[in-house]
């Protein structure tokens, strides 16, 4: 900083001509003043500022910090490095980020996160995409989507493998087919309900074999054994008794 010293004396005109230059001096060094001479010697400090543009590069026994920023885009980035921590910041008017490194976590705080490796992506919108195995002690989210060739799509309430779903829509836990052909429920059902169901809704006459709550073994259509009919192989051996038997 500027250093101003005199001796005057007592006249009082050298006295007020010395005043008169001492606040012209002062007026010159504040309106000059750069940030150098606010710092120490043990402080070290290059600063570079042109028009709201400006950088800093800090240096002083216990940190290093460096910083740009503009004033006129309000765009401000910096790189601060102590003995125990980095922090790395980027700030604009929409978002800030900033990742700080400690001994013991790293702390991201950001608006959207975004990864481009070979072995792991992640787009703006947060779908991500691994090439190993993901492992979990528990894993919790509101659609899982396993793709198209067999398909694996887990939501609260409702679970598909493939073709068969578990569903909970009627009040009980089912396990059938997506088309309701197939399925069985669990023993929680009311009077009358299914427990195990197949060939429901196929036809209009409502053909299928159906397994009630009951105790019922109801079939809804034909009933084939070793490819004969059930039925008519019945009549034909009444038949065949009556023929043989008589009335009796």
């Amino acid at each position: 900083m500027a250093i101003f010293t005199s001796d005057i004396g007592t006249d009082s005109k050298r006295v007020a001509d010395y005043l008169y230059q001492l606040n012209e001096n002062l007026t010159y060094m504040f309106n000059n003043l750069t940030p150098e001479d606010n710092y120490s010697e043990d402080a070290k400090l290059q600063y570079i500022a042109r028009g709201k543009k400006i950088s800093m590069i800090e240096q002083t026994l216990n940190k290093i910090e460096l910083k740009v920023q503009d004033d006129e885009t309000n765009y401000n980035t910096s790189i601060r490095l102590l003995s125990n921590l980095l922090t790395l910041s980027a700030e604009t008017p929409e978002h800030s980020s900033t990742v700080a490194l400690s001994g013991d976590r790293i702390t991201l705080t950001t608006g959207k996160f975004i990864v481009n490796a070979t072995n792991l992506t992640i787009d703006a919108q947060g779908n991500a995409v691994f090439s190993g195995t993901v492992s979990a002690a528990r894993i919790i989210a509101s659609t899982i989507d396993g793709g198209s060739d067999i398909p694996l799509i887990a939501r609260h309430g409702y679970i598909r493998l493939g073709d068969f779903v578990v569903d909970d829509s009627w009040g009980r836990h089912i396990l059938q087919s997506y088309d309701e052909v197939t399925g069985m429920s669990t023993g929680d059902v009311e009077s009358g309900q299914y427990l195990l169901w197949a060939g429901y809704g196929m036809s209009d006459t409502g053909d299928g074999i159906f397994l009630v709550n009951t105790g019922q073994v109801r079939i809804n259509g034909t009933l084939v054994y070793k490819g004969q009919n059930i039925r008519s192989y019945i009549e034909d051996i009444v038949e065949e008794y009556i023929n043989e038997n008589g009335n009796e």
